[in-house]
């Protein structure tokens, strides 16, 4: 009977070798395509919003979803800190307790997060205090990580020259193009400590390849990619922030003195309460 050869050490080195060069060409490929996965879940979170603002506005006489005061003075931070009392008990107003009452209303948490962040959902919507259950009024903080529950950034409220609010929407808006939601701002707040790092008002338009990128949210891939949900609750995708009827930076905030002949906000530092134009998209939140 004759004795059956065995590999040699070398032809065994040889073969690691070469199924390791194969791991190492097919793994980013495998990274890419999942990442594609991820965008289109996040573009399908996105499409479910908007259905879900389609069925509040068809609750609330058409208007978005919005918190009316003669005196509203929005936080500069998204995301109230004292998630659990109202404006009209002492809480704060925030940009993301507008995303929460579309949870109020029926949608999902998880709908708010964006695969790509592998941030968590919020689980508990409701909490008791001396037996009474109520309803949080903004998504809560988590150990200090409040962005890890809302990945999307919304359209900031318009305020009038007295600082009241509304929703800002006439009829003459074309609803397809003015931009209602979108993945996170890059900008954390109104200085320079956004999620890239970025001050607004470093913003040009005339800004490309990786300076551009900072400007655009960092939910995908840094800046590569991001998704937009409009008025008439269609989703988009678009490398850069220059975008809705206005067609400039959508995560800042300006009148019509401000945009430049290209089309791009010149003061990008403006506050919450100059934002009067609903043609002027101006998207922010979360904010830590």
């Amino acid at each position: 009977m004759t004795k059956r050869k065995g590999f040699t050490l070398i032809e065994l080195l040889v073969v690691i070798a070469i199924i390791a060069l194969l791991v190492s060409i097919l793994l980013p490929s495998l990274n890419r395509a999942r990442e594609l996965a991820k965008r289109a879940v996040c573009s399908a979170n996105l499409n479910g919003i908007g259905k879900g603002l389609v069925i509040y506005q068809a609750e609330n006489r058409d208007a978005f979803p919005w918190l009316v005061s003669a005196d509203t003075t929005w936080d500069e931070t998204a995301t109230g800190n004292d998630f659990e009392t109202a404006p009209e008990d002492g809480g704060e107003y925030s940009v993301t307790a507008l995303m929460f009452l579309l949870v109020r209303e029926g949608q999902g948490a998880k709908l708010f997060i964006c695969p790509s962040t592998g941030h968590q959902a919020m689980e508990d919507l409701k909490y008791e205090v001396s037996g009474e259950t109520y309803y949080y009024w903004d998504f809560y903080d988590v150990d200090g990580n409040s962005d890890e529950l809302v990945d999307y950034s919304y359209q900031c409220p318009i305020t009038d020259a007295d600082g009241d609010v509304s929703n800002g929407v006439t009829g003459s808006v074309s609803l397809g193009s003015l931009a209602i939601t979108a993945d996170q701002s890059p900008y954390g707040d109104f200085s320079n400590n956004g999620s890239s790092t970025v001050d607004p008002g470093d913003w040009d338009v005339g800004a490309s390849g990786d300076t551009l990128k900072e400007h655009v949210s960092q939910n995908h891939t840094s800046g590569e990619y991001m998704n937009v949900m409009y008025g008439d609750a269609h989703v988009a995708h678009d490398n850069n922030p220059m975008l809705g009827i206005s067609e400039d930076n959508v995560f800042t905030a300006c009148g019509d003195a401000d945009i430049d002949d290209d089309g791009g906000k010149e003061g990008a530092d403006e506050g919450i309460g100059n934002h009067t134009q609903a043609e002027d998209s101006y998207l922010i939140g979360p904010i830590p």
